[in-house]
């Protein structure tokens, strides 16, 4: 039971969270939707470079999202 009483140094109880949740910062992926769609219709100088850092960036972004 003293261990339910016991609070962070931040002062909240153990076990609550403040702050957004685990998936709130992925809808900010909607923003490479313009650099993809610039990759698929060959506005690019080098499409391939382009989709292989578009690919690298999204995976990256979502695992330090996911697992923040």
């Amino acid at each position: 039971m003293a261990e339910r009483k016991r609070t962070r140094e931040c002062g909240t109880p153990q076990g609550e969270r403040k702050g957004p949740g685990k998936y709130a910062f992925l809808p900010w992926l909607i923003m490479g939707v313009g650099a993809f769609s610039n990759v698929i219709q060959g506005k690019t100088d080098n499409p391939w470079l382009g989709g292989a850092a578009l690919l690298t960036f999204n995976s990256l972004y979502i695992f330090v999202v996911v697992s923040a």
